[in-house]
C-alpha cells in the first residue's frame, strides 16, 4: 500500500512524457506539411499519412494541438495546386478532427474552411470525382454540428452539393454521401434551404429514388422530402410534390414495406400535404393509408402513435365535415383508440388524441359528442387538470375548449342554457367527477394571470368568453345542487388503466411543439 503514490507518480510522469513526445511528433509531421519544396511531395504525403492515423485516437490531443492540427490542414487545402491524393487524406483527417470537436469546428469557420471545401467541390467536380465526394462528405459533418454551422452550411454550399444528386456518381456509395449531405442540410434548426424551383428539387429526388434500390439512400431521401416540406409547408410545394407522377403509391409502398418506426416521415409528408391544401386529402385517404394504420396502430410504439395520431388530426380537421364523418363511422375502432390514448401518461400522445377528439368532435353529430361525454370526458377533463394545472397554457387550453365545444349549443342560449348545460354533464357522469372543483381552480388560476387570460379568450362560442362561461357553468352546477358540489365527499373511480398499451415510464418531459 505504501508504494501506491510512487506509482501514481510515476504513471503521471510517463503519462506527461507521452503527450510531450506526441506534441514534438505533430509539430514535426506538420512542419512536414507546410514544406512547399517540390521534391517533398512523397514527404509530404507520408506526413499526412501518418498524422490520419494519429487522430484517429483525439483524446492524446490537447485542445492547442487539436487546433493547430486543423489550421495546418485547412491552410494546405486552400492551395489550388496540391496533390489530389495529398488532399484525400487531408479531408480524412478535417473530418476526423470536427467530428470530435465542435469548437475546432467553430474556429475554423473563421478560416474559411466552408468556402475552401465549396471550392474543391467545383475544382475536383469532373476530375477527381472521389475527392468531391470527400469535400461533400466534410460539409455534411459541419452542418451536423450545430444549427449555426448548419445555417452556413447551407448559405454557402447548398446548391453545390444539391447539383452533386443530378451528376451519374462513381459508385452507390458517392450517392449515399450526397443525399445524407442534403438530407443533412435540411435539419430543422438550420433554417433550411430557399429551394427556387420546388418541382426540380421533387423531381431530382424522386429520379434518384426509383433508380437506386438501397434503403439507406431511399430512406434518407424519404426524410428530406419529411423535413423539407416542415420547413416550408405550403401550397406551391405541396403542389410541386403531389405534381410527381404516383407519389402518393411511391410513399405508400415505403410505408408498408418498412419497419413502421421507418414509416414516420411518410405520415409526416401526408399530415404537411393535407395542412397545405385541403383538396390532397382524397387523394391520400384513396391510398388506404387509414386501414394501414387501423391494422397496425395496436402495435405500435408510443413514438409511432404519436406521430399517428398528429397524421389523423389533419386529416379529420379539413373543411369537409364528411371527411371525419367518414373516418370514424367507417372506423370505429378508431374512436376507441382516441379515447385509451386520451389517458396515456405520455403528455404528447395524450395531447395529439385530445386534437384528434376535438376535432372530430367539430364534424360529428350529437351521438358522438354525448358517446364522447359517456365514454371519459368528464373525468378526462379533471384529470388531465390534476395532472397540468402548473403547465403552460396550450393543454389547458386544448381542455378547455373540448368542454366548451360538448356543451356549445347549449351556451348560445344564456343562463338558461347553462342550466340545461350543467344537467347534460350531470347526466353523463361528469357531476360526479367534482367538475365544479376543476372549475372553481381555473378561475383563481385565470384570475391570478392576465396573460394567460389573453391567451384562452380564442376559447369562444358565439362571443361568450373562456372566463364568463367557466363562471356560469359553475353557477349552473350551484344551482342545481344547492352549494359547491365539491363538499358532498363523493368518490371518483380510478383512472381507465392502459398500462399494458402505454408507456408506464415517468411522464415524458413537456414539449410544446405543435409541429
Amino acid at each position: 500500500m505504501g508504494d501506491a503514490p510512487e506509482n501514481d507518480v510515476l504513471r503521471l510522469l510517463r503519462e506527461a512524457e507521452n503527450r510531450s513526445a506526441l506534441t514534438r511528433n505533430v509539430e514535426h509531421l506538420l512542419s512536414s506539411l507546410n514544406s512547399r519544396r517540390t521534391d517533398f511531395c512523397a514527404v509530404r504525403q507520408g506526413a499526412a499519412e501518418e498524422l490520419r492515423m494519429l487522430v484517429r485516437h483525439p483524446a492524446n490531443f490537447t485542445s492547442a494541438l487539436t487546433i493547430k492540427v486543423g489550421e495546418t490542414v485547412l491552410n494546405c487545402l486552400a492551395q489550388r495546386n496540391e496533390q489530389p491524393m495529398l488532399v484525400q487524406t487531408l479531408l480524412h483527417i478535417l473530418s476526423d478532427l470536427i467530428i470530435d470537436s465542435q469548437t475546432l469546428c467553430h474556429h475554423l469557420h473563421k478560416k474559411n474552411m466552408i468556402k475552401t471545401l465549396t471550392t474543391h467541390v467545383s475544382i475536383y467536380s469532373n476530375s477527381v470525382p472521389h475527392v468531391k465526394c470527400l469535400c461533400v462528405s466534410a460539409l455534411s459533418v459541419i452542418a451536423e454540428c450545430c444549427g449555426p454551422c448548419c445555417r452556413q452550411v447551407v448559405q454557402q454550399s447548398f446548391y453545390s452539393v444539391f447539383n452533386c444528386l443530378k451528376t451519374t456518381p462513381e459508385n452507390e456509395r458517392s450517392m449515399l454521401v450526397y443525399i445524407i449531405a442534403v438530407h443533412t442540410m435540411l435539419r430543422p434548426d438550420g433554417g433550411g434551404p430557399t429551394i427556387h424551383d420546388p418541382t426540380d428539387f421533387v423531381e431530382t429526388l424522386m429520379h434518384i429514388y426509383h433508380r437506386y434500390n438501397i434503403q439507406e439512400i431511399r430512406n434518407n431521401i424519404v426524410y428530406s422530402l419529411m423535413q423539407w416540406l416542415s420547413l416550408h409547408p405550403t401550397t406551391e410545394h405541396a403542389s410541386a410534390l403531389m405534381k410527381y407522377p404516383r407519389i402518393l403509391n411511391t410513399l405508400m409502398d415505403f410505408f408498408n414495406s418498412h419497419n413502421k418506426e421507418e414509416g414516420v416521415p411518410v405520415l409526416r409528408i401526408m399530415g404537411h400535404l393535407i395542412y397545405a391544401e385541403d383538396d390532397h386529402v382524397r387523394a391520400i385517404l384513396d391510398t388506404n393509408i387509414i386501414t394501414a394504420i387501423r391494422c397496425g396502430i395496436s402495435t405500435y410504439s408510443i413514438r409511432m402513435k404519436v406521430e399517428t395520431l398528429w397524421f389523423l388530426s389533419n386529416v379529420i380537421a379539413v373543411r369537409d365535415p364528411a371527411i371525419a364523418q367518414s373516418i370514424i363511422e367507417d372506423s370505429p375502432d378508431l374512436w376507441d383508440v382516441f379515447i385509451r390514448c386520451a389517458y396515456a401518461r405520455s403528455f404528447k400522445l395524450r395531447r395529439e388524441a385530445m386534437f384528434c377528439i376535438i376535432n372530430a368532435l367539430t364534424a360529428l353529430d350529437e351521438s358522438y359528442m354525448n358517446r364522447a361525454l359517456h365514454d371519459f370526458f368528464g373525468k378526462l377533463i379533471v384529470d388531465t387538470f390534476e395532472e397540468f394545472h402548473n403547465s403552460p397554457w396550450r393543454m389547458k387550453y386544448v381542455i378547455e375548449k373540448s368542454l366548451l365545444m360538448l356543451i356549445r349549443e347549449r351556451i348560445e342560449q344564456g343562463s338558461a342554457g347553462m342550466i340545461q348545460a350543467a344537467l347534460k354533464l350531470r347526466f353523463f357522469d361528469v357531476f360526479d367527477h367534482k367538475i365544479t372543483n376543476f372549475l372553481q381552480h381555473r378561475i383563481v388560476m385565470i384570475d391570478r394571470n392576465t396573460v394567460e387570460f389573453e391567451m384562452l379568450t380564442e376559447v369562444i362560442d358565439e362571443g361568450e368568453k373562456c372566463l364568463g362561461t367557466l363562471r356560469r357553468i359553475e353557477l349552473a352546477f350551484e344551482d342545481l345542487i344547492g352549494g359547491p358540489h365539491g363538499d358532498n365527499g363523493m368518490e371518483v373511480d380510478e383512472p381507465v388503466d392502459v398500462s399494458e398499451e402505454i408507456d408506464n415510464s415517468t411522464p415524458m418531459e413537456i414539449d410544446f411543439d405543435l409541429d
